[in-house]
């Protein structure tokens, strides 16, 4: 459409009805007269200027009205300038609505245009201008310029170069588009694919796509080489051949298949020691129809880890590693709930360790402390893996034993007994035991602790009297 324009301004160059006037805006045509410009020589250059202009640009009106019409419906700007582009000769009316500067400043100050150019941009578009004016080969180029209230708008320039009979530059003549917009446009995609190279470069997760057969159009993340995976090797092929199997139930082919009849689907993978968050959703084209899957996995390992070591301080006793008392309380309420459906009984042990306040008197606190220790692991290695020992309180000790009776749970006690009294460690340790066996002893946690304890006070009693 713009090469018909300047095809019309050339075709228009043989009407012999021209005269020669210039256009200081849509309705300040002015023609001067060859007597006014031989009274006044600034004038006569004036005119000589004018009557140069008109012989190489149609009047927008008369017979010419439709070339006029064409480039106003256009909304772009078209302009003749000298060689040097600091003294326009034409201007369209459109570029007073688009920048809101008059026709007559783009006609009567010298270098108006070039002095509203973006500074930034200054120095290449007279680059550009100048070598087209000394005639090399002219170029299209875009360069930003202030608009009267202060924005910046972008422009592309078409150049051409106007030549007389002798090949003598003449001017310049070009068109103006507004290219703001595209321009904004521009610049959102190249920060949110920059945002996206960041996201792939730095978080460590990996992107994928595929398209509707599962073949693998997309592929990067940080995380492709802790999974030794390369984008070369893998991008154009099937879902299929990468994972090494045809068998469309087995994941993650079939989670891909999900996706692609419109679910998303969310699961956790295992690889080389990694644990990954996956997430799929079905990939839609503008029109909405699914075309193929859009992948995203995260490597959640260290969170996994932080969460698994949250889990087991808030069950565990720091000193002993053993089971708390939240955990004990757990076990209890799980082993009630199978014995009332296995009816079979549990065993509940309590234990508490003999003079540990001699012992911190005497060796210090980092002894005593010690001595819990022991005490914890002798507990831990006289358990069966069914079995749950825990630090119930200061120097008190639990030991559930599921599917036991009195008797044996009376045997294991005494074995407990008997390994503290083997150990070949300074201070020498003891402790006392009470035992509740569920349901005969009670039938609520409660009734089982007040039994236990009961025992083994009863117990320490006995020793103190010895």
């Amino acid at each position: 459409m713009f090469s018909k324009v300047f095809r019309n301004l050339d075709d228009s160059l043989s009407h012999r009805n021209i005269q020669p006037r210039v256009d200081l805006g849509r309705d300040e045509n002015f023609q001067m007269s060859e007597e006014s410009s031989r009274r006044n020589p600034v004038a006569q250059g004036r005119t000589k200027r004018h009557r140069y202009a008109g012989r190489i640009r149609p009047e927008f009106g008369g017979t010419d009205r439709s070339l006029r019409d064409l480039i106003e419906g256009l909304g772009v700007i078209v302009w003749e300038a000298d060689p040097t582009m600091r003294q326009f000769h034409f201007v369209s009316p459109h570029a007073e609505g688009l920048l809101g500067y008059s026709i007559r400043r783009w006609l009567a100050e010298p270098g108006f245009w070039i002095n509203h150019i973006v500074p930034e941009d200054r120095d290449r578009v007279v680059s550009v201008c100048s070598a087209a004016a000394s005639g090399e080969m002219g170029e299209d180029f875009e360069c930003r310029m202030f608009a009267a209230d202060g924005r910046q708008v972008w422009l592309r320039n078409i150049l051409q170069v106007v030549r007389d009979e002798d090949d003598r530059i003449l001017l310049l003549r070009g068109l103006m588009v507004e290219t703001t917009e595209q321009k904004l446009n521009e610049e959102a995609l190249r920060e949110s694919r920059l945002r996206l190279q960041l996201i792939t470069e730095q978080v460590p997760a990996i992107l994928w796509s595929t398209d509707a057969e599962l073949r693998m159009t997309y592929l990067a993340g940080k995380s492709l080489p802790d999974l030794h995976l390369d984008p070369r090797q893998i991008v154009g092929s099937r879902l299929s051949e990468y994972s090494k199997t045809g068998n469309s139930k087995l994941p993650p082919i079939s989670l891909h298949h999900k996706a692609l009849g419109g679910q998303s689907i969310s699961y956790e993978v295992c690889s080389e020691g990694r644990t990954y968050q996956e997430h799929l959703e079905p990939l839609r084209n503008a029109n909405g129809m699914i075309v193929g899957c859009l992948g995203v996995a995260l490597d959640v390992t260290e969170r996994k880890r932080a969460e698994e070591q949250a889990r087991y301080l808030s069950v565990t006793d720091p000193l002993t590693g053993l089971a708390n008392y939240r955990r004990l309380l757990d076990v209890l309420s799980a082993e009630i709930q199978r014995s009332g459906r296995t009816e079979r009984p549990f065993a509940l042990l309590f234990f508490d360790l003999d003079r540990l306040k001699n012992i911190n008197d005497t060796y210090g606190h980092l002894v005593g402390s010690r001595a819990l220790c022991r005490l914890g692991n002798v507990l831990r290695v006289c358990s069966r893996v069914i079995d749950t020992a825990a630090r119930y309180g200061g120097d008190e000790f639990a030991l559930v034993l599921p599917e036991t009776e009195r008797t044996s749970a009376k045997q294991v006690s005494q074995r407990i007994a008997e390994r503290l009294s083997r150990e070949l460690e300074e201070p020498s340790l003891s402790a006392s035991v009470g035992v509740a066996i569920y349901p005969r002893d009670g039938n609520t946690i409660e009734r089982l602790f007040a039994v236990a304890d009961k025992h083994l006070y009863s117990a320490k009693a006995d020793k103190s009297r010895v």
